[in-house]
């Protein structure tokens, strides 16, 4: 009989430990605002417009940004306009009338083969070409991706690198207005998130004491 209810209470004490809940200090309550970057302005420009090389496709232009504490860049194009031709298979030379990045995955490895007339390379910090791009922007045709090009220009894709160059290469035939960059996102190092994510959280705080609100009732926006 001792043996059945002391059975009994060693189930009703696991059945009540594994319903009640644990109230989490107010240390670990605290959400963390995601911040990633630093937005900073810089201007990077090609000739205007950019020279032709003497015969064939040669590098005419380039220009390396780097940012030592950099985890991530990605430059924003204000304006750009290149006499780009692209060879798809069986389609021939088409000219490139809105922006083209290819791949347009950082997976996939770019082929200089499937271009011809002028057109800009992305390169990491090794020197590995990451992507081709081609056309105009602004333009009013549609671009067919996600970050598509407005009158205010174009963010280029995010290179997990702290250093880019940029090479424009151009024939001996054509040339336009060139590339025009006027800011550029910088990932933050964890230690520079974490400090940017506290200052914003201690921000948010105080305008919730501002209006009366306790700080833990404080709605933190993510």
């Amino acid at each position: 009989m001792k043996l059945r209810y002391t059975i009994l209470i060693i189930f009703l004490l696991l059945f009540v430990t594994s319903c009640t809940q644990i109230t989490p200090t107010s240390e670990d309550s605290e959400e963390k605002v995601a911040i990633g970057g630093e937005l900073i302005k810089k201007d990077i420009e090609s000739p205007h417009p950019y020279p032709n090389s003497k015969e064939g496709t040669k590098l005419v232009w380039s220009s390396t940004l780097e940012h030592p504490k950099a985890t991530s860049l990605r430059l924003h194009v204000k304006k750009m306009e290149l006499r780009s031709y692209s060879k798809w298979v069986n389609k021939g030379e088409t000219e490139v009338r809105g922006i083209i990045i290819y791949p347009n995955t950082l997976e996939l490895i770019p082929d200089v083969k499937l271009w011809s007339g002028d057109y800009l390379i992305l390169k990491d910090s090794r020197g590995t070409i990451l992507q081709i791009i081609g056309g105009a922007c602004p333009h009013n045709e549609s671009l067919g991706y996600e970050d598509s090009c407005t009158e205010d220009g174009f963010w280029l894709p995010t290179i997990y690198d702290n250093k880019i160059t940029l090479e424009l290469y151009a024939d001996e035939k054509e040339n336009a207005y060139g590339l025009s960059i006027d800011k550029y996102l910088r990932g933050f190092t964890p230690e520079e998130a974490d400090a940017a994510n506290r200052k914003d959280l201690e921000k948010q705080y105080k305008e919730c004491e501002k209006q009366g609100i306790p700080r833990n009732e404080c709605p933190i926006l993510k």
